[in-house]
């Protein structure tokens, strides 16, 4: 999922102004550009590359790559910050006049992936402590 949500990252760069508008943050975005024409484009890709960091993280604690530095440490923190995320969005469709099935799609997803990252966790380290 981290992996689709890094590509989808850099596909959006072709129009990035107009996904700027439908998530409702072409204001700031502006104000980005207005610093710097390219630093939308470059927090894009920033944000691409650490969606590709989580997927890596991911496959790491399947055991499908190598073992990656601090992975329990990462493993938790992923799932934290998708948990936080998915927080934050009940606490903006509540309190703003953001879109709300767009917000809604978003904050289930990070739930949905933060779910996944925690329970996957709990899941692989007690059976580490099992076996020791």
């Amino acid at each position: 999922l981290n992996f689709f949500l890094a590509i989808a990252h850099l596909l959006a760069m072709v129009s990035l102004e107009k996904v700027f508008q439908i998530y409702g943050i072409n204001k700031e975005m502006d104000m980005l550009a207005q610093l710097h024409p390219s630093l939308p484009y470059i927090i894009t890709i920033v944000v691409a590359l650490v969606f590709f960091v989580f997927g890596l993280y991911a496959l790491s604690a399947d055991g499908r790559i190598r073992k990656l530095p601090l992975l329990k440490l990462a493993v938790f923190g992923i799932a934290a910050v998708f948990l936080l995320r998915s927080v934050l969005g009940i606490i903006e469709m509540v309190f703003t006049n953001t879109s709300f099935s767009l917000e809604l799609t978003n904050t289930l997803g990070a739930f949905f992936i933060g779910f996944l990252y925690l329970w996957g966790g709990i899941k692989k380290w007690n059976i580490i402590k099992k076996q020791a």
